[in-house]
């Protein structure tokens, strides 16, 4: 097929050097490592609310030969059974974007979890905010402390809306 396409741009033929892919194809064929990571979110029932993540990361394992298992993790069961059970066998974890209040305090458990574990965590977006709503609650003393997105009047908007 490629060498018709040659021939039509009137381009000269020459065998293409495919060692990149080659490469590619053995680091996803042969991991060296594996990881498993949290994807901690609110819209699990949409079959690619995440699509671009996942494909994030797997690539990003890929370039470092490391198999990357993603566990996705509903932030309203978080609220109610708490991480510990749910987010034991994770190396890191990973909010992703999202809006509202529901689920929220699954994620800043997440948050808390991570923190307390040493475990990398990403928050994207609002995610990151409930990062600092965490840390001035549970380090800072502000017991609390929260975003005015989710209650206006908190005595400790560590985030506020503007």
């Amino acid at each position: 097929m490629e060498q018709i396409v040659l021939e039509r741009l009137h381009l000269p033929s020459k065998a293409a050097d495919l060692s990149e892919w080659a490469a590619v194809v053995e680091a996803e064929n042969h991991p060296t490592a594996h990881i498993t990571i949290a994807i901690v979110g609110k819209y699990l029932g949409l079959a690619d609310s995440y699509k671009s993540l996942n494909g994030a990361l797997t690539h990003a394992g890929i370039k470092t030969h490391t198999h990357v298992s993603l566990e996705y993790i509903d932030a309203e069961q978080l609220e109610r059974e708490g991480p510990d059970a749910l987010l034991q066998n994770v190396v890191a974890i990973l909010v992703p974007g999202g809006f509202g209040q529901r689920g929220a305090e699954g994620k800043i458990a997440a948050v808390g979890y991570a923190r307390r574990h040493k475990i990398p965590y990403l928050g994207i977006c609002l995610w990151l905010q409930v990062a600092v709503i965490e840390f001035a609650r549970n380090t800072a003393g502000m017991r609390e402390a929260q975003s005015t997105e989710f209650v206006r009047d908190t005595p400790y908007p560590v985030i506020a809306l503007i």
